[in-house]
């Protein structure tokens, strides 16, 4: 099985960055008078504040969150491919 649909390209890159950008990390904060607020984090800002405190478990798992990430995202770009070809050749054999 080849791996090419894990190459680099911009379409992949791109959106790899933009889950990484968005607010998708939630945790609970108890205030001292009892009550909670929910903060919300990106997973860039976090592994930016990791490099910074020099925290290198929490670090390496938010590595392993993105490699996760491209590589789902390379999947679902192989699959929408492969799908949109499927049709494009069921069109052409049709007429």
């Amino acid at each position: 099985m080849a791996f090419g649909f894990l190459r680099p390209t911009i379409v992949n890159v791109t959106l790899t960055l933009l889950v990484l950008l968005l607010p998708i990390m939630h945790e609970n904060v108890q205030l001292p008078d009892g009550g909670t607020v929910q903060d919300t984090y990106a997973p860039m800002q976090l592994i930016v504040a990791y490099i910074y405190l020099g925290d290198l478990y929490p670090l390496m798992l938010m590595f392993g969150y993105a490699l996760a990430v491209y590589i789902a995202i390379s999947l679902i770009i192989l699959a929408v491919t492969r799908v949109n070809k499927f049709f494009l050749l069921m069109k052409i054999q049709k007429f």
